[in-house]
């Protein structure tokens, strides 16, 4: 069984199910006790605005729904996929290449993304030994109701499809690929040549988010993680020790 947000089966919006718990009554009963992905791909942008200008609400809707959206589903739907035994136990959550870049007036959507990024990385963390996958993708620059706010400039250059990146999602969970989780993806990439990197990327820890100083590995401790920086396959670089 796979799940997308929003499944009407459940009657609820993903800003609801930020705001409270009365959807989890009805997940069991829905799905059977049984679910194998869940994708948390719902988003929201406020309108283009500097920060000292924003409207609060509306910055704060972004967060709420895409952070806390993300995160209200994936508590509630963790314990079904983990009691599946035979199931694939895989959360493919959305952020985008906004996490990346530093585009003025849109800094609740950029900063709510980068913040999925860390959280799928938790998450994997947290659950590895329960046999979780978790992946963070950039879905690619696609024309959609929630992109219509960007710039004219902008939109000129959405050339992506729904289909592309429906296609790495299904590359994604198709089977479970361990050296994959918990990092970061762009459904733009190649993925014959993602596949090729797999040893430099699993033996560099890459497409994850780290700190790093002029090739100086930070915080690295019995208590931390090796720091490495996040780029495109191809030019996946990698903090030295």
């Amino acid at each position: 069984m796979v799940l997308w947000w929003y499944d009407s089966r459940l009657g609820f919006t993903l800003s609801s199910i930020a705001r409270g718990p009365a959807f989890e009554s009805r997940i069991s009963a829905s799905f059977g006790n049984k679910l194998d992905i869940l994708i948390n791909c719902a988003g929201y942008m406020a309108p283009a605005a500097s920060i000292s200008s924003s409207d609060d609400d509306e910055y704060w809707r972004t967060f709420e729904i895409n952070l806390r959206g993300t995160y209200r589903v994936t508590k509630a739907f963790l314990p079904l996929l983990l009691s599946n035994p035979d199931g694939l136990k895989t959360i493919v959550n959305f952020s985008s290449i906004a996490a990346h870049n530093l585009r003025i007036e849109y800094s609740a959507y950029g900063i709510s993304k980068y913040a999925i990024l860390r959280f799928t990385e938790f998450l994997m963390a947290e659950n590895a030994g329960n046999g979780l996958l978790t992946f963070c993708v950039h879905p690619g620059a696609i024309m959609t109701k929630l992109a219509e706010r960007m710039p004219k400039a902008v939109l000129a250059g959405l050339k992506d499809t729904p289909e592309m990146a429906a296609d790495t999602i299904v590359f994604l969970t198709q089977e479970r690929r361990e050296w994959l989780a918990g990092r970061y993806l762009s459904c733009t990439w190649d993925v014959p040549e993602l596949l090729a990197r797999e040893t430099e990327i699993v033996e560099g820890d890459k497409l994850k988010m780290r700190m790093v100083l002029k090739g100086v590995v930070l915080f690295k401790n019995s208590m931390f993680l090796p720091i490495h920086t996040i780029s495109v396959p191809g030019e996946l670089a990698s903090a030295h020790d």
